[in-house]
């Protein structure tokens, strides 16, 4: 069962910049998301806005299958059928979002002190 406790696993967002999409609303990485790695951190994960309200995208790669269709492997995925804990995960990281957002910097902005986009 996935535990996820605030104070052990941190998220760091960062503001689009300038010319990107419109719906993407913040990039994030996970920290300390593995309690015997706490310096491993999982990165690439966006914030996306949709008519239903804002969703995780989890990193993934598209490669093109024997039939010739694209398909996409994502990195981050429940074991089975078990969809509880990936929903769990990304109630998580909504709720985190929705702390951050009122104090972001608009994007494009770069705000004061803020680290260079490593999703750039």
């Amino acid at each position: 069962m996935l535990k996820v406790r605030s104070e052990k696993v941190k998220i760091n967002f960062v503001t689009p910049r300038n010319g990107a999409p419109e719906a993407l609303l913040a990039n994030a990485e996970l920290v300390g998301f593995i309690p015997q790695a706490p310096n491993v951190k999982m990165v690439d994960l966006a914030i996306w806005s949709s008519e239903k309200g804002p969703w995780v995208a989890f990193p993934g790669r598209q490669y093109q299958g024997n039939d010739g269709k694209k398909k996409t492997a994502r990195f981050v995925r429940p074991v089975g059928d078990e969809w509880g804990d990936m929903n769990k995960l990304t109630a998580f990281i909504l709720s985190e979002f929705e702390k951050w957002k009122d104090s972001a910097p608009a994007a494009g902005d770069g705000g004061e002190g803020e680290e260079e986009n490593p999703f750039a």
